[in-house]
């Protein structure tokens, strides 16, 4: 979470960290009636969120609280820990199934007569059979002229081949099968100003680097090139300015992500740079997992050869008070499981990924601001995992709407 003074409510994933990126009393977030799975915590250190109240945060695993000198509070955590509230923070342990009320956001809109979203079941999206997506545990990246500089929780993700080195982990122990037909790691590449190679190192020691402390002076040591589906043929997987598309690059690494399935060791680790006979020398990014369109290592079981789904069509966009609704047709595809949603502001022509695993044809954004366009697309993704392409794009702002109530008149209705 890159803000401040929002609401994050009605959350439910299989593993969720609500993990807010500011410094010095920055936050003033509030986070409600939320389900973390197998999430560790449900929010991030200290030294991030601070001045946050968490109210309903459930999970699997138990919490603890945040040092008193985070200034938040936190009422309804799964935590055995005692109540303990002070001057400056509250902390107070209560089932967060026996809250009253559940969701202290919907409660608070509705005692002001506001608009309040239909109270649903929250529910996961189903599984994709024989498909693993992760995302990264830690990634951070180093650049080697500031020895001493942390870019940890860094929105993006900076290579090139002489002095930028990011740094991915992935835990593979969820995964429940021990060999892969295809396994990509799939970064976000908007655009390249020349041609650039991209490629994997292997990191032998994962517990050598941590996101919050790595810096390009205590780098850790670099192992073997991770080979391509190319290789050797090929020495990077090149990206071309002349025919590259704003979207996902995909770099298959299957025999690698196999070693880690079949042994013992389930914490991997990768150096990507840039490089190669062909590479011009220039600096590329791609956003990292505290942003939209985060790298994704996608492992399949068995892979579907089956063409990609058909793009959603008949996109149209609504605009409430304080809403925007996209609408789109049922995809009639037979092995269709699911949605994404991707939308950019009129500060940036860049889509992100605003929603994904939707399983009806309908998404309605809440968080928009008034004097801002939005423009939206929609992709349809198949139970293999395979994506679209994207739809045609729609635009929508919130409407403003002012009612005027005139005082009863003295006259009776003739």
């Amino acid at each position: 979470m890159g803000t401040k003074n929002s609401v994050f409510s009605r959350i439910k994933g299989e593993n969720v960290e609500l993990d807010h990126h500011a410094r010095n009393y920055a936050g003033s977030n509030l986070y409600t009636e939320v389900d973390t799975g197998i999430g560790g915590r449900g929010y991030g250190g200290a030294s991030n969120n601070q001045d946050e109240t968490y109210w309903g945060i459930k999970g699997i695993r138990e919490a603890t609280y945040l040092p008193s000198r985070s200034r938040s509070t936190l009422v309804g955590i799964h935590t055995s820990e005692p109540t303990s509230i002070g001057a400056y923070w509250h902390h107070e342990t209560i089932d967060p199934d026996s809250l009253s009320p559940l969701n202290i956001w919907t409660a608070q809109m509705t005692y002001m007569n506001k608009y309040v979203p239909d109270d649903k079941t929250l529910t996961l999206p189903p599984p994709l059979p024989w498909v693993r997506r992760l995302l990264p545990t830690e990634d951070a990246y180093t650049r080697d002229r500031s020895n001493f500089t942390n870019y940890g929780y860094n929105p993006s993700m900076v290579i090139s081949s002489r002095q930028y080195n990011a740094y991915l982990k992935y835990d593979l122990s969820g995964v429940d099968f021990d060999q892969s037909s295809k396994a990509t790691l799939k970064i976000w590449v908007e655009r390249v100003k020349k041609i650039f190679g991209v490629q994997l190192f292997e990191v032998a020691d994962p517990s050598s680097w941590f996101e919050s402390t790595l810096v390009a002076g205590t780098k850790p040591t670099t192992g073997d090139i991770i080979p391509f589906d190319c290789y050797p043929t090929c020495d990077a997987i090149y990206i071309d300015p002349a025919d590259h598309t704003p979207g996902y690059v995909e770099l298959d690494i299957t025999a690698h992500v196999n070693k880690f399935l079949g042994g013992q060791d389930k914490i991997m680790s990768l150096l990507i740079i840039g490089g190669g006979a062909l590479d011009r020398g220039t600096i590329m990014s791609f956003p990292s997992k505290e942003s939209g369109n985060p790298p994704q290592l996608v492992i399949h079981e068995f892979y579907d050869t089956v063409p990609p789904p058909h793009q959603p069509m008949d996109l149209t966009a609504t605009s409430g008070a304080s809403h925007i609704t996209v609408d789109w047709a049922d995809n009639d595809d037979d092995d269709l499981a699911s949605y994404n949603v991707y939308r950019h502001d009129d500060t940036t022509d860049v889509f992100k990924l605003e929603a994904m695993g939707l399983t009806s044809s309908e998404y309605t954004d809440y968080v928009v601001w008034e004097g801002v366009t939005y423009t939206y697309v929609v992709t349809a993704v198949d139970i293999a995992g395979t994506e679209s392409i994207v739809s045609q794009s729609v635009s929508a702002a919130l409407s403003t709407v002012v009612t005027i109530v005139l005082p009863p008149s003295e006259e009776p209705p003739t």
